[in-house]
């Protein structure tokens, strides 16, 4: 969860992504962007879920808000959800941007 200080955007780069390659297995992040507070519950509309490799996720995800809320998740090993798990997880970088430097539209 990050909560950016004010006139700023949150910008999250993504260095390393590794889940399942199926979301319906377990392994997956919801992205919430859009956000005016940092928090979330089951009602909360998430924008994007990710899951799979680095090459099939968007590297940069920016808040169009004063906050952005990452919510991982991952599904307890079994022989249906690939018991080995390969699976490496998520390791990126955020930062706080000026908003003064974005256009509107």
């Amino acid at each position: 969860m990050f909560k950016e200080i004010v006139c700023e955007v949150i910008k999250v780069k993504q260095g390393r992504f590794l889940f399942g390659f199926s979301c319906a297995l377990g392994d997956y992040v919801k992205v919430f962007p859009h956000l005016e507070a940092a928090a979330v519950n089951e009602l909360t509309a998430w924008a994007a879920l990710l899951c799979g490799n680095l090459s099939s996720v968007p590297r940069t995800v920016y808040s169009s808000g004063p906050a952005l809320v990452l919510a991982f998740h991952s599904a307890p090993t079994s022989p249906h959800n690939n018991a080995t798990r390969l699976h490496t997880g998520f390791e990126g970088t955020f930062r706080f941007l000026d908003r003064s430097k974005f256009k509107q539209y």
